[in-house]
């Protein structure tokens, strides 16, 4: 069976991106069946940049690592803001959204949290293997439900549903059929819109994923990396041109 690897994903997280956006760029040129297939298409995306971001935190799992990815999404996050508010409302300021890189943002901080272990930190649970697992599980939601929270109430890009994504699948990710199905299953649920059914195409790709081929040319990584805030901002022009 042939797989995916990472450079596939992100390309086509990156493809799917554009088309979704695209979509919202010519809304008023497009007949409502284009619209819908576009948004369908566009909901590809957030999937797998949110499975890429946990694979990225698995594999590096490094002080300085975590503080270079940190920097890297608040900085995209930062540079994206004022073209997502003109592309999105045709304001410089736009307080009833943020872009989805503040998410990302605040989904990697989570997963540092999730991945510590906070039973060195407390030796009581340590020590008592039916416990273990409670004070574990409750933690862990703990850590999840306030980080959800906070991206809901700075009205980030794909509010509270974007963080739980990400938290699933990396509580998952020692069962790759689980974590291909079950947070998009809930993603699928809790948007209650047709145009997420398309999200089962993400299960496929997720199931067959091939976490060892990460290889990705730099000059490509970084192009890539940095295609967000400049395809913001030249849709931003040509938003405020048409």
């Amino acid at each position: 069976m042939k797989r995916t690897n990472y450079t596939v994903l992100k390309i086509v997280a990156v493809l799917t991106m554009i088309a979704g956006d695209m979509g919202y760029l010519l809304i008023h040129y497009l007949s409502d069946t284009w619209i819908m297939i576009m948004a369908a298409v566009g909901n590809l995306s957030f999937p797998l940049f949110a499975f890429m971001l946990t694979e990225s935190f698995l594999r590096c799992r490094n002080k300085n690592r975590y503080k270079y990815k940190l920097i890297t999404l608040i900085l995209l996050a930062v540079l994206s803001e004022i073209p997502f508010n003109i592309f999105v409302s045709g304001m410089w300021k736009y307080p009833l959204k943020n872009n989805v890189c503040f998410t990302l943002f605040l989904g990697f901080l989570m997963l540092i949290l999730l991945d510590k272990d906070w039973l060195q930190i407390c030796r009581y649970f340590k020590k008592h293997k039916k416990l273990k697992k409670i004070y574990s599980f409750l933690i862990k939601t703990v850590i999840t439900s306030t980080f959800m929270l906070v991206n809901y109430l700075l009205c980030n890009d794909y509010s509270y549903t974007g963080i739980l994504l990400i938290a699933l699948f990396y509580l998952f990710r020692n069962h790759k059929l689980l974590r291909a199905v079950l947070p998009l299953f809930i993603l699928i649920i809790s948007e209650a819109n047709i145009l997420y059914i398309l999200v089962i195409i993400d299960m496929i790709l997720i199931a067959i994923y091939d976490s060892k081929d990460v290889n990705m040319p730099k000059p490509f990584k970084y192009g890539l990396r940095c295609i967000y805030p400049v395809m913001l901002s030249i849709m931003a022009v040509i938003s405020k041109v048409i």
